[in-house]
């Protein structure tokens, strides 16, 4: 089994690094052995837990907690979120949360993130449960990943079957990326480290005490009040649906479904509550340099091989992040949007709801956001319509109307100095938030 029974002192100055807060709260108790630890490491692409529960994690296969083969002192020490999920906190690189019905990403846990707060925080009270069963899955590093360019040749997928001694045929959508990225991982001759990433589980005496000890309520507060902060916008949903149902009435379009749900996805990856996605710049979701020294040189990509993750978007950075009517990050409303023109008129659509209605009414501001983030966001953020010529014979660079993502590098340097798939389908219809 690939674990470690640790406890605090072992990593506790790590903790400090990337959560200084909850360090600064469990230091002062100095937790002996009696609260241990357990380290469990993944792979690229190992699943952490489904909906049936939590995985241990092995070099050959993996079992859930609870199942035949789980060592007895897991079971004693971990087994209260064997069907759930124990408290636990990303210790290094990126996992993220995806929902097992119709795959997308719903959230991105970068290191020192806690996790499993609402189970445990039931773990006195097994009738007050609220969070849904069998909705999430959590994996190592981003599932929702992939290349702009196109790599469904299948002659130059050949060159990475056989390099990387796979069967699965050439992706044709974006979805298929991430197989074929765990098969070139699964598949690597030698490079020069492993992808690993870290998860810390805390055992059933630390769950215990943060219910039960006086002296541990500074820690049961931080815990409390860091589910509060993280629910704070959905816990007012119905307050925030009152105003978006007040600026869909004042323009025509949003009497669309599909682009009132849109709009308000938008709005929301603005204020960083929705996941876009954004250029992967390290190793900490993808083995990056693995895979795009495979495209370049197995699959010869005659373009860079830029691969996007899932990323939120923070209204203090200078990164923009992007949402593709091609490929979005969220299930909405269907809609007949299935060829090039279609995709042209929606994003029109978009363009006129968000920068004739939303974006005006939400920085003057309306009443309802006056001193939130909604006001706070409008004021500084610009969304920027991107939509890329699919006539590989016109001179055009993009409608007028829009930006052309041969422009991207003035305004996002992380596409400076490579060569750009521009003609990407994740740059027909695109949105970018910057």
């Amino acid at each position: 089994m690939n674990y470690i029974k640790s406890n605090w002192n072992s990593i506790k100055n790590h903790i400090q690094n990337i959560e200084p807060s909850f360090y600064k709260e469990v230091n002062k108790l100095s937790p002996c052995d009696k609260f241990p630890i357990y380290i469990f490491n993944y792979s690229y692409g190992d699943f952490i837990g489904d909906e049936k529960g939590v995985f241990i994690p092995n070099e050959n296969s993996s079992i859930r907690i609870g199942e035949k083969g789980t060592p007895k002192e897991i079971i004693d020490d971990l087994g209260y979120g064997a069907k759930t999920c124990p408290l636990g906190m990303t210790f290094n690189k990126q996992f993220e949360w995806f929902n097992t019905r119709n795959l997308f990403p719903v959230h991105i846990d970068k290191p020192g993130t806690l996790f499993g707060l609402g189970h445990t925080s039931n773990f006195l009270h097994p009738n007050e449960v609220y969070l849904p069963n069998g909705k999430l899955a959590m994996i190592a590093g981003a599932r929702s990943t992939f290349l702009l360019p196109k790599i469904s040749n299948q002659d130059k997928h050949k060159n990475l079957q056989e390099r990387f001694n796979f069967n699965s045929p050439s992706p044709l959508i974006y979805n298929a990326h991430f197989n074929t990225f765990l098969n070139i991982y699964k598949g690597k001759k030698l490079i020069d480290e492993e992808w690993s990433a870290q998860i810390i589980y805390f055992s059933k005496s630390w769950i215990e005490s943060i219910n039960n000890d006086y002296e541990w309520r500074s820690v049961s507060r931080y815990i409390s009040n860091l589910s509060e902060y993280r629910s704070r916008y959905h816990r007012e949903n119905f307050l925030h649906s009152d105003t978006y149902r007040y600026l869909n009435d004042l323009n025509s379009y949003t009497q669309n479904n599909y682009i009132a749900e849109t709009v308000r996805y938008l709005i929301e990856v603005m204020i960083g509550q929705n996941l876009a996605y954004a250029p992967a710049q390290d190793e900490s979701a993808v083995p990056l340099r693995l895979i795009q020294e495979a495209y370049l040189e197995d699959y010869r990509l005659d373009c860079s091989p830029q691969i996007m993750i899932p990323s939120y978007y923070k209204v203090m950075s200078s990164k923009p992040v992007y949402y593709s009517l091609n490929y979005p990050s969220i299930q909405l409303s269907a809609t007949k949007m299935i060829n090039y023109k279609s995709i042209m008129k929606i994003l029109g659509n978009l363009k006129n709801v968000i920068e004739d209605t939303y974006l005006p009414n939400l920085s003057s501001p309306i009443q309802d956001v006056k001193g939130t983030c909604l006001e706070t966001c409008a004021k500084q953020v610009r969304f920027k319509f991107i939509h890329s010529n699919s006539n590989s014979n016109s001179n055009s660079k993009s409608n007028s109307k829009f930006m052309s993502p041969d422009l991207l590098p003035q305004i996002d340097n992380r596409f400076e100095n490579i060569k750009l798939s521009s003609k990407s389908p994740f740059f027909q219809g695109c949105i970018a938030i910057a």
